[in-house]
């Protein structure tokens, strides 16, 4: 007597808060397809189908779900896609507003033209000659008058 192992493809509905049988196959690929296309109908919330393993021998059944569709997981993907997008929008912004603070607290030393330098020496050299004749001057007055 030949030991037989039965695999059933049930898609699954889900309609007024439970999961119903809407119909069996016995190929996989044929009941993914017909659950996509009843996914993509929009008319149910969810729809998933189940693996229904049956093993005479061991008189025992196993279940597996081996696609699983709902408008709820495109809508929550489409929700976790905008998140990632908008905290990418959110750190970038945070990155430009940082290197703008820093760019306004932190300015690039400036650098003095050689002009500005010439001036300087010039008026430096100005006031130390003033200051030597200004003491020479009160040298003389003081020995003089005294």
């Amino acid at each position: 007597m030949a030991v037989a192992n039965l695999i059933a493809y049930e898609i699954q509905i889900y309609t007024s808060g439970a999961w119903k049988i809407d119909s069996v196959f016995d190929d996989r690929e044929l009941a993914v397809a017909e659950a996509q296309r009843l996914e993509r109908s929009r008319r149910y919330p969810a729809v998933r189908v189940m693996e229904e393993q049956f093993s005479d021998a061991e008189q025992v059944s196993r279940t597996r779900t081996v696609y699983r569709g709902s408008g709820v997981d495109r809508s929550n993907r489409r929700a976790v896609q905008r998140q990632v997008k908008n905290k990418q929008e959110i750190e970038a912004e945070k990155a430009q507003v940082d290197a703008n603070r820093d760019a306004r607290t932190n300015p690039p030393p400036r650098r003095k033209s050689a002009t500005t330098i010439t001036v300087w020496a010039m008026l430096k050299f100005a006031l130390i000659a003033t200051a030597g004749i200004a003491a020479v001057i009160a040298i003389r007055w003081f020995s003089f008058s005294g």
